[in-house]
């Protein structure tokens, strides 16, 4: 199935961004919960136990999911904006001429793609 190509599998991207979304607002919501509260005693450090089970499980499957959808990678041309796959030369700048983000911020340095 392709993610972005087909109608119906628009709609599947769709569903799995926002499942991963919420994801990520219910993990940032716990651990903004877990700043409100302390250890005091020992029922305290078992239930501490618990969640630190349930986050180390937690960061297995988010581990595995990013693998998988490393796995999945379609390579893009030499050169192309990792944001919108344009192969035009970059602004001098340093900014796509399609979507003006800096080139290769992944990497955490610009692209040599100036012409």
């Amino acid at each position: 199935m392709k993610l972005a190509s087909e109608p119906l599998a628009s709609r599947w991207r769709n569903t799995i961004d926002g499942r991963l979304m919420a994801a990520n607002a219910l993990l940032v919501a716990a651990s903004h919960e877990l700043e409100l509260l302390a250890v005091v005693d020992a029922a305290d450090e078992l239930a501490r136990r618990s969640l630190d089970v349930l986050a180390a499980a937690a960061s297995t499957l988010i581990a595995d999911l990013r693998q998988k959808l490393h796995g999945m990678r379609y390579p893009l041309a030499l050169g192309a904006c990792p944001h919108c796959a344009t192969e035009r030369p970059t602004l001098p700048s340093g900014h796509c001429p399609r979507c003006t983000r800096v080139r290769s911020v992944a990497n955490g340095e610009r692209s040599a793609n100036r012409s």
